[in-house]
């Protein structure tokens, strides 16, 4: 029996994402480093491996996701930020990056050291409890937490990250105050599912634990509600416009060619639009979030002071990086 060509495409990337990338032998002549700032599992990996193994081929590259965690992608981004412009080395790029230098100096200026490529999707940020929580709706945990002031906590997937800012606004619109317990990464569905904290901050990751029934989405900062998850309700349902976009993409040294780019740009492009890509997006509640080279730059360079703003209005700013 033959497999239609999408069902094909997918058990490709089930394949890879078991395995690595692989491509054809005699297609094996250079590679491409892409730098993860974070350690393998959780949403970047879900997103960015099935879309090399869709882009390489297009590229005539051999992919490696090289794993460089730690110090809120700072370690990841200097060492892009250091390496050559030849389009051998680049960056997954996750929005919260923007905000590492408000909170630690960096040894990159992050405007000026990289070549932002192509943006591609939206993390989707929202607030859960265990599916055991006494709070089963954001009004309920709103109303807890507003009787007993800093009294209820939360779990984020580090400081200063996205889903941070946007909750931590939330909470200021609401005229609450809770307290934030930072973890590395997804380490904090542990601590959602056995009760140690009321509720978590994060991005859809989460599914998993969501579609098996062990956690409880109760919102989502975004304007509509997200087709994978029907039932919870959106910013805008809540009241409040919160859902900035906090974009999915790629970044290299500063001074690629503009044929490198371009070449890196039409690739991943037509990899995203692929259907086994477009199912994984869907699975994985990532929106598309599509801009080019000029656009991507353009918003990196405006996101990162109006997010700083931000950081600082709410007082997450440690310090004020060089403008």
């Amino acid at each position: 029996m033959k497999l239609d060509s999408t069902r094909r495409d997918t058990l490709k990337l089930m394949t890879a994402t078991a395995g690595g990338l692989v491509l054809p032998a005699k297609s094996q002549v250079e590679t491409i480093q892409a730098v993860s700032a974070f350690s393998p599992g959780g949403m970047t990996e879900h997103f960015f491996r099935p879309l090399w193994l869709q882009a390489q081929e297009a590229l005539g590259k051999k992919v490696v996701i090289e794993y460089k965690p730690g110090a809120t992608g700072a370690i990841a981004l200097s060492h892009v930020a250091k390496a050559a412009p030849d389009g051998h080395t680049l960056l997954q790029f996750y929005s919260s990056m923007l905000l590492t230098p408000y909170m630690e100096a960096t040894s990159y200026d992050l405007l000026h050291d990289f070549t932002f490529i192509i943006a591609l999707a939206d993390v989707v940020y929202g607030v859960a409890v265990a599916s055991t929580s006494k709070y089963k709706t954001f009004e309920d945990l709103m109303v807890a937490a507003k009787a007993q002031p800093g009294k209820l906590n939360y779990a984020v997937a580090g400081l200063g990250t996205g889903g941070h800012i946007m909750f931590e606004e939330a909470l200021h619109r609401r005229g609450v105050n809770m307290v934030s317990v930072p973890y590395k990464g997804v380490e904090y569905l542990s601590a959602l599912i056995g009760g140690h904290i009321d509720c978590a901050v994060g991005s859809t990751s989460w599914g998993p634990q969501a579609r098996s029934g062990v956690i409880k989405p109760l919102a989502y900062f975004t304007r509509e509600r997200i087709p994978s998850y029907p039932d919870v309700p959106s910013s805008t349902d809540l009241g409040f416009d919160i859902n900035d976009p906090y974009p999915l993409g790629i970044i290299g040294p500063k001074g690629m060619a503009t044929a490198t780019v371009q070449k890196l740009h039409d690739a991943l492009k037509a990899a995203s639009e692929t259907p086994a890509m477009q199912k994984v997006m869907y699975d994985a509640a990532t929106p598309k979030l599509y801009m080019n080279t000029a656009d991507f730059t353009t918003w990196a360079h405006k996101a990162f002071f109006t997010k700083g703003q931000a950081m600082t209005r709410i007082g997450l700013a440690k310090r004020q990086p060089r403008k």
